[in-house]
């Protein structure tokens, strides 16, 4: 199941619950176009590149905003996983 706090909330703290159906559907069509297989591949090469860029913030050799960018890549994968295995 997806977490509620991924989907967007406003300033009184609803849910947008069109950008969570967006958001879940865009899920399931990733998973259905490339296969559970695939995107699991695709999970593990991204938290492959979290780590490295986790390494290079620690050296102080990374990019600032790079990190939060495959972070965010990560959570996606993640939520494919989920959806994967709910």
């Amino acid at each position: 199941m997806i977490r509620n706090w991924r989907s967007g909330l406003n300033s009184s703290g609803n849910v947008w619950e069109d950008n969570a159906l967006n958001y879940t559907e865009t899920l399931v069509k990733a998973i259905e176009t490339y296969g559970p297989e695939m995107q699991s591949v695709v999970a593990m090469e991204e938290m492959g590149e979290l780590i490295q860029e986790i390494s290079k913030d620690l050296r102080s050799k990374g990019d600032i905003d790079h990190p939060a960018e495959e972070i965010a890549d990560v959570q996606i994968m993640l939520d494919q996983l989920m959806s994967m295995h709910d």
